[in-house]
């Protein structure tokens, strides 16, 4: 079982599909028990598998995840959702049209300030939850062709500060 609560945001994720049924009764009855009204427009119910195949209780079958403007497919692979990604991008861009980013050190340090969240506090924790090296590098070339002048990589200071360092 995957439990993960945001506010009133809530994702479960259990491959038995019997025991779902019964948290989904459960939270039923809770919601009722606080005299609150589940949004039927928000609720999904949907059966994430690789192969695409559908369930009779389940007809919606999806191959990702999309949770508070973050993505997970069934493989594991953890990235931003295309609204997310565009916010962090206008974010990003943002900082860096206001930053003085005419020598590599500048860049470095508006990039280092980035990535630890002093900058763009979400940042951080958007940097740290994807764990798609392409994602990033996606990101990095966007913000390179927005900003011909970069000369320090986005992607190379996430790959250094979230990969696990071989040995």
């Amino acid at each position: 079982l995957f439990y993960r609560r945001f506010g009133d945001d809530i994702l479960i994720v259990d491959p038995d599909l019997r025991r779902l049924g019964e948290i989904d009764l459960w939270v039923a009855q809770r919601i009722t028990d606080l005299q609150l009204r589940l949004n039927k427009k928000k609720f999904r119910m949907s059966l994430w598998n690789q192969s695409g195949a559908s369930h009779p209780e389940y007809g919606r079958v999806v191959r990702r995840i999309e949770y508070l403007g973050r993505s997970v497919d069934f493989s594991g692979r953890m990235f931003l959702t295309k609204e997310k990604s565009h916010q962090f991008q206008r974010a990003l861009g943002s900082i860096l049209g206001q930053a003085q980013l005419s020598d590599r050190r500048r860049q470095g340090a508006v990039f280092r300030k980035i990535v630890d969240g002093r900058l763009l506090p979400e940042a951080a924790d958007l940097l740290s939850w994807v764990n798609d090296a392409a994602e990033v590098k996606n990101l990095s070339h966007i913000l390179q062709k927005k900003f011909p002048a970069l000369r320090v990589s986005l992607h190379d200071l996430w790959i250094r500060k979230f990969t696990p360092k071989r040995r």
